[in-house]
Order: C-alpha cells, then structure tokens, then sequence
C-alpha cells in the first residue's frame, strides 16, 4: 500500500501546480490587451459593488463612471420681450414700431419649432400681434396673409384679442372659415431612426405617420432618445424626412435623466442613452440592492450603443459582483469564455510533468539492487 501511494501522491500535486498555472480566460499570448469597460452602479448598493468591481481579477481596465444627476427641473416657458413691446406700440398706435418688435415673420414658427410649454401661447401671440398691426397700419393684404397663417397653423386667439376693433376681430374670423372650408392634405413623415414628430406643437405621431392637415405650410418637430431635436417647415400635401444627428453626451445625459426620473432605469433605450452619455463604448449597468447580508444586483452590457447581454446575481457583494461582471462580459463576448479543462495550457504541462514524475519515482521505488551472495569460511 505504501509502496503505490508515494507516486500517486507527487503526480498528483505536479498536475493541480500545472494546472493551477493555467489561465481561467482565454488571451491572446501573454501581452493581450485587456478590455476596456465603464461601470455605472445605481442604487442603495453602489459602494459595495463598486468596491468588490476594483478589486476583481477580470482582465478589464475598468474605468467608474457616476450617472448623471436625475433631478431634472421642468421645462420654463421662454420669456418673450418682444410680446410687450409690440403691444405696448400698439396701444401708443406706433404701428412700425409695434412690426419691428415682433421681428421677422418666421417667428411665429420659430417658437412653434422650439416645442415645450407656452409654445403654441407663445405663437398665437406673436401672430395675432402680427396681424394687428399689419391692419392697423392699412396694409389689408399683409393683414390677410398673416391672419391665414395664424390659421393654418391652427392657433388659438389668445386673450390679446381683447383689445382687437371689430374690423380685425372680422378680418381674422373670415381667415379661419376660409382655412377651415378648403379639404384636409395629407402630409407623411418619416424618420431614418424610431421617435416621434410633433405637428404645430398641437399633435404628435411616432414615425413613419401621416396627417390630414388645412393645406399650407406647417411646423414639424421631430424627438428621439439618442438625437438632436429638429424642427423643420413642410407643405401639406407633402412628405419630409428627417435625418437627425446623433445626441452628443450632454444631450445623452440629460435625456437619460428624463426617463430616470420616470423610473426606466434598465429599458434597452435607457442603456444606450447611458451609454453616450458617459462616452462608454463597453459599458456595464448596474442596478443593485441591498438585501440584509447580501445584494441583488441586475446588470446590462451595451457594447457600441447596442445593449449585448443581460444578467442577475444574488449573495455577498465580493461574490456577486464578480459573477455578474463575468457572465455579461463573456455573453457579450467583450471576455472569451473559460476554455474547458483539456485545453488549458497547463493540462497537458501537468499531464506531462505527472507522467514524468510518477515514472520517476515508481522506478526509484520498484528498482531492486542485483542480489550478491558471499560465501566465506
């Protein structure tokens, strides 16, 4: 018995030293690059699982990044000087004046472009001002033309309409029974990327959509998470297609916060706004939890703005932590999985060296010296 467990026992403790040598990920020769990836941790949980990510043995170079501040103030209606003054010249019946203040007639659907609270107020007020003074300085086409518009565009008549003579109260009512007699014209709106398109700050439709509108020109806002806001003019009938830019990571940043105030902290959408927010093209999400002992942690991978993987893992932060980051990086294969045993490096070497050793031994212990016998007197 003694005998065969001597060889046993070197061959086995050469093979597990062989084998422990052995890698547990699969590189590309010893000076592989190691990948890089950001981490942004939400949640009651954050220290610990930041804390057992830096001290993690995945080849990464791991970079933490913080989430953007999610306290989004809401959005202000923008103030407009020019409706003062163009009132105020308008009650001092300095009528030039009261045109110069409302500036170019494009204002009209340029605060209809800029969306958001008080656009469409804000319109109707610029164009009612627009035809008031046009009437009262006696120029009845311009009057016309911009009493049309303000139709078209379907504004409402704002309470400025208080101070309007009968005449202008006439000239506008006639511009809204003309626009509203004339058939609907379809107008069709399509987008190179899902979002939706706002018409005349009035309606909205998600893309590729079509609406019957009074035929003339309108304002079309088009929003998607992850691009610029666009606003553009466009004839009914007509169609329009938008191309929008991508969102730069402050515009990333603070449309990931609207919807984190929302509560869509983990939507594919939301981790992809994440992701050019922080400039991250291997980032990993996490949304943990602290529960007594232990953490719940639910994580995804976006790898170039296309979310690749997700997991989730419960137990000790340390444990957790590492098993997570381990399964979204080899599922999104950013890591190789680890390879099975046989094509370890060092299980072959510990094959060898075990073979070579038990040979070695077992001969020094089964090797008997010849036998001599003497005989003397």
């Amino acid at each position: 018995m003694s005998r065969s467990a001597g060889p046993a026992a070197f061959a086995l403790a050469a093979f597990a030293l062989a084998l422990g040598a052995a890698p547990l990920y699969a590189q590309e020769g010893e000076g592989a690059e190691r990948a890089p990836v950001t981490l942004v941790v939400v949640g009651d949980a954050e220290e610990a699982v930041l804390g057992a990510a830096r001290e993690s043995e995945l080849p990464i170079t791991l970079r933490v990044a913080p989430a953007p501040a999610r306290d989004v103030a809401p959005r202000a209606p923008r103030p407009r000087p020019a409706l003062s003054a163009a009132r105020d010249a308008y009650v001092n019946a300095d009528f030039e004046a009261c045109l110069a203040a409302l500036g170019s007639p494009d204002a009209v659907t340029d605060a209809l472009g800029e969306g958001g609270p008080g656009a469409r107020d804000a319109a109707a007020r610029l164009a009612f001002w627009r035809v008031a003074c046009h009437g009262a300085a006696g120029d009845g086409p311009a009057a016309e033309r911009a009493a049309e518009r303000m139709a078209t565009l379907r504004l409402p008549i704002p309470a400025d309409a208080a101070l309007a003579t009968p005449d202008l109260e006439r000239l506008l009512a006639d511009a809204y029974e003309r626009v509203s007699a004339r058939p609907p014209a379809a107008l069709r709106v399509e987008a190179s990327t899902p979002g939706r398109v706002q018409v005349d700050a009035l309606e909205s439709c998600a893309v590729p959509c079509e609406r019957a509108l009074p035929p003339g020109e309108h304002v079309l806002r088009f929003e998607a998470d992850g691009a610029v806001p666009e606003a553009r003019l466009a004839q009914a009938p007509g169609a329009l297609r938008f191309e929008p830019a991508p969102a730069p990571p402050g515009l990333a940043a603070r449309q990931w916060a609207a919807r984190a105030a929302r509560g869509d902290l983990e939507s594919t959408a939301s981790v992809a706004l994440l992701a050019r927010a922080v400039r991250a093209r291997n980032l990993v999400f996490v949304l943990g939890e602290r529960e007594r002992e232990a953490v719940h942690l639910r994580g995804a991978l976006a790898v170039d703005g296309e979310v690749a993987s997700r997991a989730a893992r419960r137990g000790p932060a340390e444990e957790a932590t590492e098993a997570l980051l381990r399964e979204l990086l080899v599922r999104g294969e950013v890591l190789a999985p680890e390879p099975p045993l046989w094509r370890r490096p060092g299980f072959w070497v510990g094959i060898l060296a075990a073979a070579a050793v038990a040979a070695g031994v077992t001969v020094g212990v089964l090797h008997e010296p010849p036998t001599r016998t003497e005989v003397t007197f």
